[in-house]
């Protein structure tokens, strides 16, 4: 017996991540969709289409989950589990983790809306279309957020203290 879409608990995993930026939290929220869209898996219309419903569904548990959390105990979280390499290579593997810590405390400053199209696009390589049904807007809503997404990243990072 097969799975629907085997890989999609990892892209899920993946997309509240980067959303939630606490791993704990993230694997709550992805229990939380699994356990919704097993609830509600007559509402299903089309089986081509579980993809873009369940990542429906993590994305208003994602929402729902970012509402509650305040950012600043989380970025404290975040922190605080972070590892200390001492192998060789740790100054590389710190630079990268700045980085990737940068962009994602950068990326929080964006509306909500704006995150997630970035998330879901560039992340999770998820097409236009794709987006649209996901995020249950039009395809000209997904362009437009895109857009001032970039934006508004190019600003923060023109205008970031150093």
């Amino acid at each position: 017996m097969g799975y629907l879409v085997p890989p999609l608990p990892d892209a899920a995993v993946c997309l509240c991540v980067r959303t939630i930026a606490d791993e704990q939290a993230s694997l709550d929220v992805v229990q939380e969709t699994f356990v919704a869209a097993s609830r509600h898996l007559a509402s299903l219309r089309s089986d081509e289409k579980f993809g873009s419903w369940l990542f429906g569904i993590a994305r208003q548990k994602c929402a729902q989950r970012w509402r509650q959390a305040n950012r600043e105990d989380m970025a404290m979280q975040t922190f605080a589990r972070e590892p200390v390499e001492t192998e060789p290579g740790a100054d590389e593997w710190l630079i990268r983790k700045e980085q990737e810590g940068e962009f994602l405390r950068l990326l929080r400053e964006l509306p909500e809306a704006q995150r997630e199209a970035l998330v879901l696009f560039f992340l999770e390589e998820f097409s236009l279309e794709e987006i649209s049904r996901i995020t249950r807007v039009g395809l000209g809503t997904v362009k437009s957020r895109l857009h001032y997404a970039r934006k508004a990243m190019r600003h923060l990072l023109e205008n970031k203290p150093l």
